[in-house]
C-alpha cells in the first residue's frame, strides 16, 4: 500500500493564459481588444441598506463600476495560449522510498498498457472542441477553427457549427493523420525524457461585431469606498494581460486555471448514470454546476482510496490486454498525478 502522506507532484501541463484579439473578415487585419469601463445604476437598495447600516434612502439608486469587453472592430474572436507537456508524474516527491517505487511501478505499467494514450485523447479532444473557451464557445458555435502547433508540425481543425462540444470524430482535420499525430505528441511528452515539449493552440470563431465576449472574471473583495459599512460589490471585473504596444494591463484573458480545468474535464466514472456529462477530475469528485461532491473516502471512490489500493490496481492492470479495458479508477488516479499538488492524509 502506497501511503499518500507527504506525497507531492509538480504539474504535468504548464500553460499560459489565453490572449483574446479581434480579426476582421473583410480586411484580414488583427486588432487588440481592450477591457472597457462604465458606470451603471444598480438596484435602489443593497444588502447594507436593508440591514440598516447605510444612511441612505431605499429609493436612492446605487451606482456601480463595471468592466465589459466587446469584439471590435473585427467580427472574429481569436484566442491563443501556449505551454509545455511534462513527465512530472514520474517524479513523485515523497520521503517514503517504498511508496515511490510502488507508484513508479504502477505508472510504468499504465504507460505500457496504453493508458497515457487514452488520457492524451481526452485532453486533446478538450483542446480542439474549445471546451476551454467556456461561455464564448457556448454562444458563438459558428465558423470555428483550431490550430495545434509544435516545433515539428502544425495542424488545423474545423468544428461543426451549432454543435457546442463535438467529439473528435465530428471534427474535420486538414490531414487524415492529424488527430493521431497530435494525440501521440501529447501522450509521449507525458512520460518521455529529454524531448521537445512546447505546443501552441490558436482558436478562431465568428462572433459578429461589437458583441460582448467573456474572458475570466476577477474576484474583487475590496471596498469601493472608505466606509466599511458599505460593502456592496463594485461590479464585474476581468483578468487582464499586458498589451505589448502600450505596456498596460488592458488585454482580456482566459485564465490558465480555467483552461486546465477544461482540459481535465473527462471524469465519467464519478456516477453510475451512463448519460451523465463528464466533470473535472478532482480528488473529491466535485461537480461545479451541482455544487456536490460525488467522491468520498467513506464511499471508497476517492483518490485516497485508490492510492491506498495501488498494489491491487497494479495487479488489475497486469491482466489488461487493451487500453480500452484499463479500469476507470486507474485513469482517475493517474490524472490526479498529472494535475499535481499535495496529497495529504485523507483526514486533511
Amino acid at each position: 500500500m502506497a501511503s499518500s502522506r507527504q506525497l507531492h507532484f509538480n504539474r504535468s501541463i504548464e500553460i499560459g493564459p489565453g490572449y483574446m484579439r479581434s480579426k476582421s473578415s473583410t480586411t484580414g487585419e488583427v486588432y487588440s481588444i481592450h477591457v472597457q469601463k462604465r458606470h451603471i445604476k444598480g438596484p435602489p437598495s443593497d444588502y447594507a441598506t436593508l440591514k440598516g447600516k447605510n444612511e441612505q434612502n431605499l429609493d436612492t439608486p446605487n451606482v456601480f463600476h463595471e468592466e465589459f469587453i466587446r469584439n471590435e472592430p473585427g467580427d472574429y474572436l481569436l484566442v491563443e495560449f501556449e505551454g509545455y507537456l511534462l513527465n512530472n508524474c514520474f517524479f513523485p516527491k515523497t520521503p517514503d522510498s517504498e511508496a515511490r517505487t510502488e507508484i513508479l511501478q504502477f505508472l510504468e505499467l499504465f504507460r505500457d498498457k496504453g493508458g497515457f494514450g487514452v488520457l492524451a485523447r481526452y485532453i486533446f479532444q478538450n483542446i480542439v472542441n474549445l471546451r476551454w473557451l467556456r461561455r464564448n464557445n457556448e454562444i458563438f458555435s459558428y465558423k470555428r477553427q483550431v490550430v495545434f502547433k509544435t516545433h515539428e508540425f502544425e495542424h488545423s481543425f474545423t468544428l461543426p457549427s451549432w454543435n457546442e462540444l463535438p467529439a473528435l470524430e465530428e471534427i474535420e482535420a486538414d490531414d487524415p493523420g492529424a488527430v493521431r499525430q497530435c494525440i501521440a505528441f501529447i501522450e509521449s511528452r507525458l512520460h518521455k525524457n529529454n524531448i521537445d515539449r512546447w505546443f501552441k493552440v490558436e482558436a478562431e470563431l465568428y462572433t459578429g461585431r461589437r458583441l460582448n465576449i467573456f474572458p475570466a472574471q476577477e474576484m474583487n473583495i475590496g471596498q469601493i469606498n472608505n466606509n466599511p459599512e458599505k460593502n456592496h460589490s463594485p461590479g464585474r471585473m476581468f483578468v487582464k494581460g499586458i498589451d505589448e504596444k502600450t505596456g498596460k494591463a488592458t488585454i482580456p484573458l482566459i485564465d490558465e486555471r480555467h483552461i486546465l480545468h477544461a482540459l481535465y474535464t473527462y471524469d465519467y466514472s464519478y456516477t453510475e448514470d451512463i448519460d451523465a456529462l463528464p466533470i473535472n477530475v478532482n480528488p473529491s469528485g466535485f461537480h461545479e454546476e451541482e455544487g456536490r461532491h460525488y467522491r468520498d473516502y467513506q464511499q471508497g471512490n476517492c483518490v485516497y482510496n485508490y492510492q491506498e489500493q495501488l498494489s491491487s490496481l497494479t495487479k488489475k492492470l497486469q491482466k489488461v490486454n487493451e487500453a480500452e479495458d484499463i479500469p476507470n479508477e486507474c485513469h482517475y488516479l493517474c490524472t490526479n498525478y498529472l494535475k499535481g499538488g499535495v496529497f495529504g492524509e485523507k483526514s486533511e
